[in-house]
């Protein structure tokens, strides 16, 4: 993972390489580059972990609170959890 832009006290995240331009991340506001630091208030530490949490503890249509670090700024992102193929 790249991380020169994360503050020091931030070790991890999943850094997102890719948006369905057709998605509810692209929906919601996601940009290639961002750092997802957290769901919910629980860190992620690792793509495997955003990866097992989504799978483990989200269902279709869950809203969710994603912390992300974008060009070493935090913010918040908002979004409503859909299945890769939902389709407008």
């Amino acid at each position: 993972m790249y991380l020169q832009n994360l503050p020091q006290n931030i070790e991890g995240g999943a850094m997102v390489t890719n948006i369905d331009s057709n998605s509810a991340a692209a929906e919601a506001g996601l940009k290639v580059q961002d750092i997802i630091t957290s769901i919910n208030d629980k860190t992620i530490t690792s793509s495997d972990n955003l990866r097992k949490y989504l799978y483990s503890e989200l269902e279709v249509g869950d809203q969710v609170t994603l912390g992300v670090y974008r060009g070493g700024e935090k913010i918040t992102i908002q979004l409503t959890f859909t299945s890769s193929n939902s389709t407008k």
